[in-house]
């Protein structure tokens, strides 16, 4: 039986947008801000987005982007959203009162 390398088929899964949301929701909800950003750059890298045109599209350094999406990076809100924003992504904030547990 043929066997697929788990980040082949983790960045196979992420081509689905409404997957790849999850994904970045559910690692978020872990409250790992450096997690979030290692699975976001799963994403970037899933849908094969260029490090250097996606830098110039949120307006930073080739070496400012890898320096964020390290796992100790630190970007401000305003690159965070530009760069879900660049991806397909936006940012949602809802009531936790409205959950049901």
């Amino acid at each position: 039986m043929k066997t697929v390398d788990y980040q082949d088929g983790l960045y196979e899964r992420l081509q689905d947008q409404d997957y790849a949301a999850e994904y970045l929701a559910e690692v978020l909800a872990t409250e790992s801000y450096s997690t979030f950003l290692l699975a976001l750059r799963d994403v970037i890298e899933a849908k094969s987005l260029g490090i250097g045109e996606l830098a110039d599209e949120i307006g930073v350094t080739r070496q400012a982007l890898h320096k964020i999406m390290s796992e100790n990076g630190n970007p401000r809100l305003s690159t965070l959203n530009k760069l879900l924003h660049a991806t397909g992504f936006q940012i949602s904030i809802k009531s936790l009162e409205s959950q049901t547990i």
